[in-house]
């Protein structure tokens, strides 16, 4: 009887709601140690959040065994756990916060469920077997006018050591308009794939070179997110999407788990650092501006697509560097996301309207049947989802670049199993 009744507990529901609740004894220790950050948390639990939490949770993990699209399945999972969790947290731990971001964010989760039952029509277009090779000549020629900033590099960064300092120096420095452009695409889309497309040859003194490119422009102005993608980059290559999607919950089933041992037994919080980067950084700013732009819209005039941006309110600073020294009260590049964006833009109704654009992204990705093996760049522009506002991805960070690359040359032409 009892086995009987165990058949119907699916192990991936038992993994993602393990993941969910180890989040709690975690924001338990951040908030013992990092709490001059700002993390708050009140004396006891009100049951009454905790309960809506737990349901809210258990609801969408269920949802997400409905979801057939692979692709949208592995995408749904990682939002789940990368941002949503994070917010039903702190809801909970912190009564300052109220239910804007889970609001929104339910709301992304849904449109995933929707538009996995959408199908559209995306023509093909022929490309050169000799393209990849083209492009490996081009990446080396782009990147040669960055081997000029050598004298600025800390290899210190490459241990997260002094990074901030890194950033600064790269900050200040007058760096050619063009090659800060082509930053983002060389880095996050373009050496990406190359490393990918020449370790599925075999390549391995190619891949090599490339690592140690991108490596090189981690260095300049050390952005944790370059390293992150590079990482991505191995760890999403092997495997179909289901896969994948297993070991994704198993690696941060495992680095939540180590990481409170490692606190509570030998005092290290590396780990739980990390995960406090991944969970709630990103959900305690975005709660700081739905708290401080309530009835306060920017009206969109705070992006670069705007047709007369107008940033007079915000002293000439971007949108990024506002919330930094008027929000935060750090005086830094504060973090400010797309699910963000549009709530600050136009209220709770304009957020959720402005949920098409990352949904209509998915959906296009999805549609081209995009090839499993170049996930690690779908992985990171989820991440800056909740980190950079539409103008900055598209430009700066080279969304714009990615899909159009992608629309070309990373798709699978023949129909994959896709669910």
């Amino acid at each position: 009887m009892i086995k009987g009744k165990l058949k119907f507990i699916k192990l991936d529901i038992v993994c993602l709601m393990a993941i969910f609740f180890l989040q709690f004894p975690i924001y338990q220790i951040i908030y013992d140690h990092f709490y001059y950050m700002g993390y708050f948390r009140y004396n006891g639990i009100n049951s009454g959040r905790m309960l809506f939490a737990m349901g809210t949770a258990y609801l969408f993990v269920i949802l997400n065994r409905s979801v057939r699209n692979e692709f949208l399945n592995i995408t749904y999972t990682i939002s789940l756990t990368l941002f949503f969790f994070g917010e039903l947290c702190l809801y909970v731990c912190d009564y300052k916060v109220d239910m804007t971001m889970i609001i929104i964010l339910s709301c992304f989760l849904l449109f995933i469920k929707v538009i996995d039952h959408v199908r559209l029509d995306i023509g093909y277009v022929r490309t050169s077997r000799d393209m990849i090779k083209i492009l490996l000549i081009i990446t080396v020629i782009i990147f040669i006018p960055y081997l000029q900033y050598y004298r600025y590099i800390n290899l210190q960064n490459l241990l997260f050591i002094d990074v901030y300092e890194t950033r600064s120096i790269f900050n200040n420095l007058k760096m050619p308009a063009v090659l800060s452009y082509l930053y983002g695409p060389l880095a996050r889309v373009i050496i990406p794939i190359l490393i990918v497309e020449y370790y599925k040859r075999g390549k391995k003194v190619i891949v090599a070179m490339l690592s140690l490119m991108l490596a090189y422009l981690f260095l300049c102005g050390a952005l944790k997110s370059i390293f992150i993608g590079l990482l991505a980059i191995f760890f999403f290559y092997s495997g179909d999407y289901r896969q994948k999607k297993n070991r994704y919950i198993c690696m941060i089933l495992l680095l939540e788990i180590a990481g409170l041992l490692s606190a509570n037994f030998i005092g290290n919080f590396f780990i739980i650092n990390i995960l406090r980067r991944v969970y709630f950084i990103a959900a305690r700013f975005n709660n700081y501006y739905v708290e401080y732009f309530r009835g306060n819209w920017t009206y969109y005039l705070h992006s670069g697509f705007a047709f007369f941006s107008d940033n007079n309110w915000m002293n000439g600073l971007d949108i990024s560097h506002y919330a930094g020294k008027y929000i935060m009260g750090t005086g830094t590049n504060a973090n400010t996301g797309i699910f963000v964006e549009g709530y600050y833009s136009f209220g709770l109704a304009g957020a959720v309207i402005y949920l098409i654009v990352p949904i209509l992204i998915l959906l296009f990705l999805k549609e081209l049947n995009y090839r499993p093996e170049f996930y690690g760049i779908v992985f990171l522009y989820l991440y800056y989802f909740n980190t950079s506002i539409l103008s900055t991805m598209l430009l700066t960070h080279g969304l714009f670049i990615f899909l159009i690359v992608a629309f070309v040359y990373l798709r699978r032409k023949t129909s994959g199993n896709t669910g």
